[in-house]
């Protein structure tokens, strides 16, 4: 679940990124699919239209420390997932989220317990989520690989771009954005 999170979390991070920085209005589709999810930008508004993308754009998300784009083997394999882009974003969600989230619910539920005095202000507040939109690259620039620093990928390879050799400058993001 922490995962999903961390994947919509991006993809409204990026979301805002866009249209806060360069005037450009994505749409996303957070529908639950049975079979291979679409690309994960399904529209650009244009003039108060939306049109579908000229390329596929996927969303990746990580750790905060995480210092690689990392894709499984399936995502590049097969052709309704592949994308044309790949954007790496790095969500500071901490563990405890949904314990923060439902801070209220728990503090309702538990109110009357034994020791609740002596533990009811260590439950953390929920404070905004900040995600780092660290760049992104082509499809053609990822290194397929068995492993990458400090880890070895057991069940095949992955597709790896260290985030230092992704693209990130202004005329990169507009480049791309052209090109959506």
């Amino acid at each position: 679940m922490t995962n999903w999170i961390k994947g919509q979390l991006a993809e409204v991070a990026v979301k805002k990124f866009f249209k806060n920085e360069f005037g450009v209005e994505i749409e996303l589709d957070f529908r639950i699919y049975d079979q291979i999810v679409p690309q994960d930008i399904i529209g650009v508004k244009i003039k108060d239209k939306i049109r579908q993308p000229k390329i596929g754009i996927g969303i990746k998300a990580s750790k905060p420390k995480s210092a690689y784009l990392i894709l499984g083997e399936n995502e590049i394999s097969i052709p309704e997932r592949r994308s044309d882009f790949y954007i790496y974003c790095r969500p500071d969600i901490p563990d405890d989220h949904l314990l923060r989230l439902t801070r209220n619910e728990i503090i309702k539920a538990v109110k009357n317990e034994q020791h609740f005095s002596t533990y009811k202000d260590k439950i953390p507040y929920f404070v905004p989520i900040k995600c780092e939109i660290v760049g992104f690259c082509a499809i053609n620039e990822l290194e397929k690989v068995s492993s990458i620093e400090g880890q070895v990928f057991d069940n095949g390879y992955r597709f790896v771009r260290k985030s230092g050799k992704l693209h990130r400058s202004r005329e990169d993001w507009e480049g791309l954005l052209g090109r959506l």
